[in-house]
């Protein structure tokens, strides 16, 4: 297409067609006159939901749509017929739904920041995209009006279409939309006809407003939410919305309540506009007004009432009203229009933002609206499914990314509680550099898409912040959009991330800023870090340009799968600087796709050709909602009471909530001795919003001596609510009384060599160690490797493989880093290409253990004990790297291994493979969910049982998962109970207890990243998961693959799939590593 031939779909300046202005998505219910008022209401609204006829076209011209309305090609329900246009075979479709997951078109495309191969990106040929990958959705139907709407205007309502919409009713054009989020909206009245009437929409795939919708997901097409009639009495209220202004002490609201009226008949109409609100019943008018109205004149009119003593809205208790506006009739018959109403205040001052007069810190997460079975399309049962899971784990705030949600998600915001910043339909990732920017060809489209999202959704309390788009650039555009949204509505601040100017925000917004230079930020100082790698930019930033404006983290803490590793450190940051007023977690949910046979799927599998592969899975959720183990630390570190214990013993407890008293709360104690309750009570609790106070847990029994008393304190809900059930936690912690290291009626091992019984066989390549207390048993070492080839306990030998050290672990998706953007996006970004072929390298840790020499083995006696030492020569370590082995009498093994590593290990441990019957697991630590170093807050020091393939976690993409960490003990034993026990033998929590008793405290991180053993389990090998690029790929390989660590790394998650890892959640290259544990058998029960 030349520069000169623009179409409606290729120019920026074309919005619409005959669309009718955005206005508040409120339906009218007609009252007649006297009848009583609290029924015989009828809502004037039809379905046009549903199964539609539907083709697919090639390119981007419209056909002759006037074929389409030949009667004869309707086809019935079970048939499939030609239509005489030749283009292509009628079929159907659901709507609301995105043809691509109906089997329709070419495939989905996944991409994270860039535009698919056709789309130009040429400053000077935008917008230009090839019609050959272009398609056109033609839907049809038939429909009648009820015969209850004769002398009505009728409207027809598409609540979204991608990318643009042009509807024809029996024959003519009714009207053209541009802009996939919003509501489109047209009057069809003058189109209909008596009886059966007929609609054809078309929906274009690609249009010139794809390059400003550029956003982080699928690329999907077709009517994607509600479709319906509206019918309206001639004169109507159009629009309306409330404006309050609340006094300095709360105790009234100045009320303004704006209606758009318009009369649509061909004879003056002389009305009376009323407004008023309800609460439980009672009614609080607004005023009223009569107006007269010639034929087609629209009219502003404005009520002022003052309400005394409001109810506030807020995410803690969401107190609401239901405004009217409703128009009485010449006959008193009036029809009204009603909506959920919140008063509440928001306000920046000095820097710090509040919501009715208190610091609110915002606890947030990005949310897409995605179903991984229907795509854009979301249920209503899906909408509160999702507000029921934030609001469980204490998420307070949600931002719409990168687009404003289907309406009803905001009503169930302002019910359930959530505060929303909700964004503007604007990201031009892609091509940010250039559009856009300073031009002011842009500003029309800019204005519409930004005034129908203010005007739809500003009467719902929830919405707190105005977000004018995501990663579009900066420029003066951004400082006009500022301004517009501004004189739109000036009640509430105005957020925007990509120019950090404060004419374009009033928050100093950033993405991914890493905890050091939050650190810095916090404590007001210039910022000067480099980027990572040449994919992450830097950060230069004068304390001038953040001072005075609230610090919002609008994406961080990137949960690529598994990670979310030093959440918590964040909230030590946010917690203790006013300024810092939260943040948004990306993201909520995965945006996988539910293919066929129960496979999840992501880009690439579809044959799509260009794609950002899985990095459409970063959810605290799967697609299905399935909780991923982060979220669990995300309830965690955002729960709203702190709670540490003095030296006394008495249990100090905060309430971070700012208007909900802890009356709703019920205190609960236990105290545990190794993993068992002994003993548990409940005390009485009330705590006022931002205030502290004590409790003493009335636990006075004598510990015995190097037993483990760990206490535990929860707040508890003493009865349900809409997310809640009665008796659910809502906030917890843990508090070490006594460390001990746990017998669990074990005898200790019999350290005289002399009555142990031993015997020793050498061979030329083994070593068979023998006995026969407990039973007889029998370790086998291999001499030329040095590894425990055999442990049998009398019932065969319970390795299947040898016993060997593991340093590497299946990569998690930050583990693979840069990697994760794909071969052919590193080589435009590095433009090297031996570069990329180094990061695609296996990493020099895989079979670390293998590329050892062993240089010595032998046995020996040391202080009475037979020992077995095996010392290796390995090029990933600094001198000797050794391995001893103690042997007791009774068939125990002592192992010990220590080293200097001269790179950075994912863990430090050792792998055993047994045999499949061994699939019984209880351990004491921390559990029930996957646990590591740097996302552990969230899980709790408990005694935990289960089978084996219940342990794992299954990711989207298979990558290391199931860790356990900070155990004392593990057993590993078949349906009889027969099988092994290993206890950690490194006891370094000791030195967070005699520190501190409360072990969560930011200050003892260092020390307690470690605070025991670290295990996992699988039904299938280390090997096969870094392998495997789908969950489905992984088979059972009939073995039970266990893995004991020392330690275990982080998992990261400061950047977007780069692990990032901090000093003190790694194994660190140049410091000794060791680990220490011992073996036992465990008899049949």
């Amino acid at each position: 297409m030349k520069r000169d031939e623009k179409k409606a779909w290729m120019d920026f300046s074309v919005t619409g067609r005959n669309k009718e202005k955005a206005r508040v998505m409120a339906s009218p219910f007609r009252k007649k006159p006297g009848k009583d008022e609290s029924r015989d209401y009828e809502e004037y609204r039809l379905s046009l939901n549903g199964s539609w006829d539907f083709m697919l076209a090639e390119g981007d011209e419209l056909p002759d749509i006037e074929k389409f309305f030949v009667s004869q090609n309707i086809i019935d329900e079970d048939k499939e017929e030609k239509s005489r246009t030749d283009i292509s075979r009628w079929g159907r479709i659901t709507v609301p739904g995105v043809w691509q997951l109906q089997g329709w078109g070419r495939p989905p495309i996944y991409l994270a920041h860039s535009f698919p191969e056709g789309v130009d990106t040429d400053p000077e040929r935008i917008p230009y995209i090839d019609p050959k990958i272009n398609e056109i959705g033609i839907y049809r139907r038939k429909f009648s009006v009820p015969a209850g709407w004769k002398n009505r205007e009728i409207y027809l309502v598409f609540e979204s279409a991608k990318s643009d919409l042009t509807v024809f009713i029996n024959g003519e054009e009714a009207g053209y939309s541009k802009g996939s989020m919003l509501p489109a909206e047209f009057v069809i009245t003058s189109f209909l006809q008596e009886g059966e009437n007929e609609i054809v929409a078309a929906v274009r795939k690609y249009t010139d407003a794809s390059y400003l919708e550029n956003q982080d997901m699928w690329v999907f097409s077709g009517i994607y939410r509600d479709v319906y009639l509206q019918a309206e009495e001639r004169v109507h209220i159009r629009d309306f919305h409330l404006d309050s202004i609340l006094a300095e002490d709360y105790t009234r609201a100045d009320c303004r309540l704006t209606a758009e009226l318009v009369n649509r008949d061909t004879a003056a109409r002389r009305v009376t506009v009323e407004g008023w609100l309800t609460d439980e019943g009672e009614k609080l008018k607004l005023g009223e007004k009569e107006v007269l109205l010639k034929p087609g004149e629209g009219r502003i009119v404005v009520l002022e009432g003052m309400i005394s003593q409001p109810k506030l809205w807020s995410a803690e208790i969401p107190n609401l009203y239901t405004l009217y506006a409703a128009v009485v009739m010449e006959d008193g018959s009036f029809e009204e229009k009603s909506i959920s109403y919140g008063f509440r205040k928001i306000e920046i001052k000095d820097g710090i933002f509040y919501v009715n007069g208190q610091k609110v810190k915002l606890k947030g997460v990005n949310r897409h609206d995605f179903d991984g079975d229907t795509g854009w399309t979301v249920s209503r049962e899906r909408y509160e499914e999702d507000i029921r899971i934030m609001k469980r784990h204490n998420i307070n705030a949600v931002r719409t990314s990168h687009y404003p949600d289907g309406e009803y998600f905001y009503e169930l915001c302002d019910r359930y509680g959530l505060y929303v910043m909700d964004e503007c339909n604007l990201e031009t990732h892609g091509v940010r550099s250039s559009i856009p920017g300073d031009r002011e060809e842009f500003r029309p489209v800019l204005e519409e898409r930004l005034e129908r999202m203010i005007v739809r959704d500003r009467n719902h309390p929830c919405v707190i912040i105005w977000s004018l788009g995501n990663e579009a650039g900066k420029g003066e555009n951004f400082r006009w959009m500022y301004n517009a949204c501004k004189k739109l509505d000036p009640s509430r601040p105005v957020h925007y991330e990509g120019d950090k100017r404060k004419e374009c925000s009033d928050f100093l917004s950033a993405m991914y800023y890493p905890v050091e230079i939050m650190e810095l930020m916090a404590s007001g100082q210039d910022i000067d870090v480099e980027g990572v790698m040449g994919l992450a930019e830097g950060v230069r930033m004068k304390k001038e340009e953040y001072a005075g404006r609230p610090i919002l983290l609008c994406e961080y803490a990137h949960c690529m799968e598994n990670s979310l590793g030093n959440f918590q450190e964040y909230w030590d940051i946010f917690e203790g600087c006013d300024q810092m007023a939260g943040g948004f977690i990306w993201d909520f949910t995965d945006q996988a796709i539910h293919g066929v046979n129960g496979k999840w799927l992501y880009g690439g599998d579809f044959g799509e050709g260009k794609t950002n592969g899985y990095f459409c899975a970063n959810g605290l959720t799967g697609a299905d909602r399935s909780p991923h183990p982060a979220i669990i630390q995300v309830k965690k570190t955002y729960q709203n009471f702190r709670i540490r214990r003095k030296e006394d013993g008495k249990i100090v407890i905060q309430n971070d909530n700012r208007f909900l008293d802890g009356s709703i709360y019920e205190l609960h104690w236990e105290v545990a001795q190794n993993g068992w309750k002994i003993k548990e009570g409940c005390l009485p609790f009330s705590l006022a919003p931002g205030a502290e106070g004590e409790w003493e847990i009335p636990f006075k029994e004598k510990m015995l001596p190097g037993e483990e008393y760990i206490l535990t304190v929860s707040l508890c809900r003493k009865s349900g609510c809409l997310w809640a059930q009665k008796g659910e936690e809502e906030a917890f912690e843990q508090f070490i009384l006594q460390y001990g290291i746990p017998e669990h009626g074990q005898q200790h091992e019999n350290t005289d060599l002399v009555s142990q019984g031993i015997h020793t066989l050498c061979k030329k390549e083994k070593v068979m160690i023998t006995g026969n207390a407990g039973g007889a048993w029998k370790i086998t070492f291999d001499r030329k490797t040095g590894w425990i080839s055999e442990l049998d306990y009398g019932n065969g030998n319970l390795f299947c493989i040898p016993m060997k050290a593991e340093y590497y672990r299946a990569k998690t998706d930050n583990d693979r880093g840069i990697i994760n953007f794909g071969r052919r996006e590193l080589l435009e970004r590095l433009g090297n290409e031996d570069m990329v072929k180094r990061l695609f390298a296996s990493d020099i840790l895989q079979g670390a253990a293998d590329k050892g020499k062993l240089e010595k083995f032998e046995l020996c006696e040391e202080n009475g004990m037979l020992k077995v030492r095996a010392v290796f020569a390995n090029s990933l370590f600094e001198g000797p790297l050794t391995f001893i082995y103690t042997i007791f009498e009774n068939g125990a093994v002592e192992a010990e291994q220590n080293g200097i590593p001269k790179v950075d290990l994912y863990r430090i441990g050792m792998r055993m493979e047994l045999p499949g019957s061994y699939n019984r697991v209880k351990w004491y630590g921390r559990g029930p969910e996957e646990c590591y170093c740097d996302r552990k807050g969230g899980t709790r020091f408990g005694l935990y049982e289960g089978e084996a393939a219940d342990l794992e976690h299954r990711y989207m993409r298979p990558q290391e998962n199931g860790n356990r960490c900070d155990v004392r003990f593990l057993e590993i034993t078949d349906k009889s109970g027969a099988g092994i026990r290993i206890d950690n033998k490194i006891n370094s929590f000791v030195d967070a207890y005699y520190k501190g008793n409360n072990y969560n405290n930011s200050a003892d991180r260092e020390i307690t990243a470690w605070d025991g053993m670290n295990f996992s389990v699988h039904m299938y090998s280390q090997e096969a998961l870094d392998m495997a690029e789908h969950i489905f790929e992984l088979r059972d390989s009939g073995h039970i693959h266990l893995h004991v660590d020392a330690k275990v790394c982080g998992v990261g998650g400061d950047l977007p799939g780069i692990a990032l890892l901090k000093n003190a959640y790694k194994i660190s290259k140049g410091e000794e590593q060791k680990q220490h544990f011992i073996i036992r058998r465990l008899s049949r029960s």
